[in-house]
């Protein structure tokens, strides 16, 4: 792949890359679908009992930028692999750059934070010791579990992962969210692939995923203030209470963060692998 980051288009235009072009740039036109994926395992390890996982530690220790900057390393990582340069510092900054309105709620970025945030990532495991190269620095993803080399999860039984879509980036919702918003979204994208919406029992969030109530209710909140947030009431047996039932929340995403919506744009990613995977067996015959 051509190693020019700041050429959004050919042609005579000197104007400089804008936050939304570059956004643009890595998360439709070269990226191969209209999503990234994650395994399960960055929201939660797999088993019984304590099961925290990344995300949980993140959370407790507000890691915020962190969490950002993983899931658009990850986000990228596709094309960026191949990338024959390492991106600039000024390129993740202009990527992680919230403007408009979103300006007043985004994180804040400058290089020494952005330095800072890729050793806390190095700490966590889940990026490889960086490398510099002449001017940039190399900078390669680990599992979402920081316990091996990254590899693109299969989506097997035994290495699920969950989509996140890239309007994400595109819509600026990842300057929206605070720390909250975006560990409760990550958990119901992670607990709706596969059902269309969650009961998140407050009781067990800590031991589930190391969020504590409070930030689970925050985080409901914010999704709520967005319109993203979906809310089914279900009544329930429940012997011990006053009336002997008790009412569930469940919980599902909407728009284009919806379990429908996403299936959608897995079946669309799908078709066109299938197609080119049809084009290069007629064309060896």
């Amino acid at each position: 792949m051509s190693d020019d980051t700041d050429t959004a288009d050919p042609g005579d235009d000197s104007t400089p890359a804008t936050p939304e072009e570059t956004r643009r740039i890595g998360f439709t036109e070269w990226s191969p679908r209209l999503y990234s994926v994650y395994r399960h395992v960055l929201v939660q390890r797999p088993g019984t009992g304590i099961r925290e996982a990344v995300l949980g530690t993140m959370v407790t220790a507000r890691q915020h930028r962190a969490l950002v900057l993983y899931l658009l390393l990850v986000g990228w990582w596709p094309w960026l692999q191949k990338y024959e340069t390492p991106l600039s510092a000024d390129t993740w900054l202009r990527a992680l750059r919230a403007t408009g309105k979103h300006a007043a709620t985004g994180l804040t970025w400058s290089a020494s934070s952005l330095s800072r945030t890729f050793k806390d990532l190095e700490d966590l495991k889940l990026i490889e010791p960086r490398v510099r190269t002449k001017r940039y620095v190399r900078v390669v993803p680990r599992r979402e579990d920081g316990a091996a080399a990254y590899t693109i999860p299969s989506g097997a039984s035994d290495d699920p992962y969950f989509t996140l879509p890239h309007v994400f980036w595109t819509s600026q919702m990842f300057a929206t969210l605070g720390l909250p918003g975006l560990a409760v979204l990550l958990i119901i994208l992670k607990e709706t692939n596969g059902q269309d919406d969650v009961w998140l029992s407050r009781t067990d969030m800590t031991a589930w995923y190391g969020i504590s109530d409070r930030s689970v209710t925050r985080g409901l909140a914010e999704l709520r203030n967005n319109k993203l947030l979906g809310e089914r009431l279900v009544t329930v047996k429940a012997p011990m209470a006053p009336g002997g039932v008790t009412v569930r929340t469940h919980y599902s995403l909407l728009g284009d963060y919806s379990r429908a919506s996403r299936d959608a744009q897995r079946a669309a990613a799908k078709a066109v692998r299938d197609a080119a995977a049809s084009t290069t067996t007629s064309a060896a015959e």
